[in-house]
């Protein structure tokens, strides 16, 4: 098995989340096998490669770059996680976020984008979000290192 040395998430320029960063929202997640973590904008799929070979979760990689997307299921193919990660090539701003089964998302995005997505993200209750660098327009629950941590509360019923 390929052990994955850095962990990657696309912005605008292409740069790389640091793999010290990565490692201290790994732990700050704690991530379990009941979570399904997904990193909006996945790039070459490191991230979620990585998330479901340390926790065990299922991960979802979206990426509207068709490129980045056949990377990124060869990334998760030669590391054998293919039972617990899916990538799809998708437009952020048409997927409908409320539908999914999801307990984080993943954010390294322009803050244009970002901004554009938060009313959405807003309406999936009980979901964590974390952001790597660009805060989201709201208030943080925390801060660990460069990544914000938002909790949306669940809906009373």
């Amino acid at each position: 098995m390929i052990f994955l040395m850095a962990v990657l998430a696309f912005c605008q320029s292409d740069a790389p989340t640091p793999v010290s960063e990565c490692e201290k929202m790994c732990k700050q997640l704690k991530l379990t096998k009941k979570d399904v973590f997904y990193d909006l904008g996945c790039g070459d799929g490191r991230l979620v490669t990585l998330v479901a070979m340390r926790s065990g979760c299922r991960a979802v990689g979206i990426d509207y770059d068709a490129k980045k997307v056949e990377l990124a299921k060869k990334t998760v193919k030669e590391n054998g996680v293919g039972h617990l990660v899916r990538i799809y090539h998708a437009d952020l701003l048409h997927v409908d976020f409320e539908k999914l089964t999801v307990t984080v998302f993943y954010l390294y995005l322009p803050r244009e984008l970002i901004e554009k997505l938060t009313p959405k993200l807003l309406n999936c209750p009980g979901v964590t979000i974390v952001s790597y660098i660009h805060p989201l327009p709201l208030k943080h629950k925390k801060k660990v290192g460069d990544f914000f941590i938002y909790e949306i509360p669940k809906r009373e019923k």
